[in-house]
């Protein structure tokens, strides 16, 4: 009887935990979404960024043509 007594309370004693721990799950839910959304953003960052250094080393070449042609007309 007090063996079952002592079971019982283990388990009701037991209840807080389990609940913190579900209620810990259920709060980094949102964190690993952010988490994701946020190596993505990083991702499509780095990739403008490549792009942007792509353009500007073009930009650069047609301004470098541009002046190698005025040159060369004068």
């Amino acid at each position: 009887m007090l063996g079952r007594f002592a079971c019982m309370l283990e388990r009701f004693a037991s209840m807080p935990g389990r609940f913190a721990c579900m209620l810990g799950r259920f709060a980094s839910m949102p964190g690993m979404f952010a988490c994701m959304l946020g190596r993505f953003a990083c991702m499509l960052g780095t990739f403008a960024c490549m792009f942007g250094t792509f353009a500007s080393m073009l930009g650069t070449f047609a301004c470098m043509l541009g002046t190698f042609a005025r040159m060369r007309i004068t």
